[in-house]
């Protein structure tokens, strides 16, 4: 529990002696850490000390969600929340995936953040929904496994082992409260 909302995250790596990397899932309909970081974990767990949260309104934690400010400035506040809680108080390397990566670009213009921050990297990282013409593919979702397929295939080329995605996607779209916290910002 961080700042009184239960809070997922997955962990791994050694405790001391390297660095620290956050991984920041995508904001999908049924994003999460282990869907957008699952088979990557471990493999840095290897040589780094490696947190990947489910953002509030997300997978296991808190479906939680703020009106009055950005989608990202309170998610930033509660992921650095989640690093004091854990006693990481170096700078993290960040990696963001979509809207994670924007999340990872939005704490580098938060002067407060800066100097907890190594460096950041985002792959897809948009700035907003209003930056990609296919963004808008993506957004209404009915709770179908056919509907999820369809999002998929606009997030992701083909790859292999698509029907365990859709599975653990489906997981989190459905949970109680996922997709009001996606949605609110939205309307």
């Amino acid at each position: 529990v961080v700042a009184n909302l239960e809070t997922r995250y997955l962990s791994g790596g050694p405790t001391e002696g390297v660095p620290v990397v956050v991984f920041l899932h995508d904001g999908a309909w049924g994003g999460a850490s282990d869907v957008t970081w699952g088979d990557m974990l471990p493999l840095a767990a290897e040589k780094f000390r490696v947190i990947a949260p489910d953002l509030l309104g997300y997978g296991g934690s808190a479906k939680s969600i703020r009106l009055d400010v950005s989608p990202f400035a309170f998610r930033l506040t509660h992921l650095f929340s989640l690093l004091d809680h854990l006693g990481i108080t170096e700078p993290v390397h960040l990696v963001g995936n979509s809207f994670g990566g924007s999340l990872t670009l939005r704490a580098l213009t938060n002067p407060a953040l800066r100097e907890r921050i190594a460096s950041v990297t985002t792959i897809a990282g948009t700035g907003g929904a209003w930056r990609g013409a296919d963004l808008a593919k993506i957004g209404d979702f009915d709770g179908t496994p056919e509907r999820m397929e369809e999002i998929v295939g606009y997030l992701c080329e083909p790859f292999d082992n698509k029907d365990a995605q859709l599975e653990a996607r489906m997981r989190w779209a459905v949970a109680p409260g996922h997709f009001a916290s996606v949605k609110a910002p939205h309307t």
